[in-house]
């Protein structure tokens, strides 16, 4: 009885020890431009914004709008839009004052585009890019990219965890000295 216990406290607090994963660009600054790179250009932006409730991109009205949440990015199509077919033309959001935790993944969450999967995303730690190229809308359409910060290590937890290992530690010893006690 006493091994399963000491076993449950021990799996508990190591548990509480995991680091979480934080939140990613809710009350940070961002910035989202339209790239075309093998033109040397941004063709539109770069827009700086505190993400909030709301669309954060809202200069690219003409085509599409950007929304940036805590952890996605939705890109709803306005207009009747074709996007050139030669090389990368789309959205890049970054994270410009370099407050924002290490981006880990980033995933398709959903999309109205058959034509569009996964591959279109790509990231390093700072930065998301959004491929659009060979992209027709006719508006109402949607992109929506899900994404996921690395997890960033908590003291308190780390804390924790080695005070209650040293409690089992602690209860397991006079469990022991018990033991000889009750043989001798």
């Amino acid at each position: 009885m006493y091994r399963r216990t000491a076993l449950i406290a021990l799996l508990g607090v190591m548990a509480s020890a995991l680091p979480a994963h934080s939140a990613l660009f809710e009350g940070n600054m961002v910035r989202m431009s339209h790239d075309y790179p093998t033109q040397g250009t941004v063709l539109v932006g770069p827009q700086d914004a505190l993400v909030g409730p709301g669309n954060e991109g809202t200069f690219f009205q003409q085509y599409y709008t950007i929304d940036v949440s805590d952890l996605t990015i939705d890109v709803a199509f306005t207009g009747v839009a074709t996007f050139d077919s030669s090389a990368f033309n789309g959205v890049h959001v970054s994270d410009i004052n370099g407050t924002i935790p290490g981006i880990q993944s980033v995933s398709l969450g959903a999309t109205s585009f058959g034509s569009f999967d996964g591959s279109r995303i790509s990231f390093d730690a700072d930065n998301i890019y959004i491929d659009l190229r060979g992209i027709n809308s006719v508006g109402g359409e949607f992109i929506q990219v899900n994404v996921l910060a690395a997890p960033v290590p908590e003291p308190a937890p780390y804390a924790t965890m080695i005070l209650g290992l040293i409690g089992v530690s602690a209860a397991a010893m006079t469990r022991r000295r018990e033991r000889r006690t009750q043989l001798n």
